[in-house]
């Protein structure tokens, strides 16, 4: 008797010190600061398209922000291990940290996350609601501009994106979510105090393509009322016959195709450049997190 009463305790302290390794401890409230950040882009870069290009303005519209305890975020993720409610307006070319807000939630394991533009898409509406970050932009979801590179001529660009969910897609979900290519998993406990979340513009760009906006053409029969003919705009008759031409270099502009001199390329939501970009924004690289 008592050989087995020695051999139970003896079990039972075993089993002890293994305990805290074997099983999850019980979950805590516990919040973390949220911290945003930019990538600071001095130099031109190059896209895939091996277009030469550099940025003087990318503003993004940031939240909410969801983090998930399974490795699948959106309509699997029913609870949040921890989430942040709010939007804030991120400088992407600004290393700098901001910070904007807290995320609120409990310790424990967290695999993938979610996250919205500005816009918070919602199941008992067909509209999105509009965070106040988004609002602050004008109304998008990001607002870029720049210069393209092209022989020797500085093109400016601009464009205004909206990214959110339609009646079309997933309803009530958040826009951005980790992919199952994605690594990312972090065991949250009382002692981290901070997630940085951190953009780099440039890949936005990747598969941009800058010369839809641009033509080296000239007037025809049947053809459009105004042609660019490189940096020359041409405007053309009934008969296709060239009626008058304008230099817009000459005159601090850019020859857009079809739209003839302007101030800059507006990049309109019906080219395969807006789309580029909304794609890379939700489902292009992604932004680093980093617990602290």
């Amino acid at each position: 008797m008592k050989n087995r009463t020695c051999f139970a305790l003896t079990l039972a302290l075993l089993l002890g010190s293994f305990l805290p390794a074997c099983f999850v401890t019980a979950q805590e409230p516990h919040e973390i600061e949220l911290l945003v950040a930019g990538t600071e882009v001095t130099d031109t870069f190059i896209n895939l398209r091996d277009q030469e290009m550099r940025l003087s303005r990318a503003d993004l519209a940031f939240g909410t922000l969801t983090l998930c305890p399974g490795s699948q975020a959106g309509a699997l993720c029913t609870t949040a291990r921890m989430e942040w409610l709010d939007s804030v307006i991120v400088d992407a070319l600004d290393q700098n940290l901001k910070s904007a807000g807290t995320l609120t939630g409990v310790t424990g394991e967290t695999l993938s996350w979610m996250y919205d533009l500005g816009f918070s898409s919602q199941l008992t509406q067909t509209k999105s609601f509009v965070l106040d970050a988004a609002e602050e932009l004008g109304g998008y979801s990001c607002r870029v501009e720049g210069e393209y590179l092209r022989e020797g001529i500085a093109i400016p660009f601009e464009a205004n994106l909206i990214v959110q969910q339609t009646e079309e897609t997933e309803q009530g979900m958040a826009v951005v979510r980790k992919s199952t290519s994605d690594s990312f998993s972090h065991l949250l406990t009382t002692s981290d105090q901070s997630l940085t979340v951190t953009f780099d513009p440039r890949v936005w760009f990747a598969d941009s393509n800058m010369e839809e906006f641009l033509e080296d053409s000239t007037c025809m029969p049947e053809g459009p009322p105004i042609v660019c003919r490189g940096q020359i705009e041409e405007r053309c008759d009934a008969d296709g016959m060239i009626s008058s031409t304008t230099n817009c270099t000459a005159q601090g502009q850019v020859c857009v195709k079809e739209l003839g001199c302007q101030d800059k390329i507006l990049i309109p939501d019906t080219s395969s450049t807006y789309r580029s970009l909304q794609g890379a924004l939700v489902a292009g690289e992604r932004p680093t997190f980093a617990f602290n």
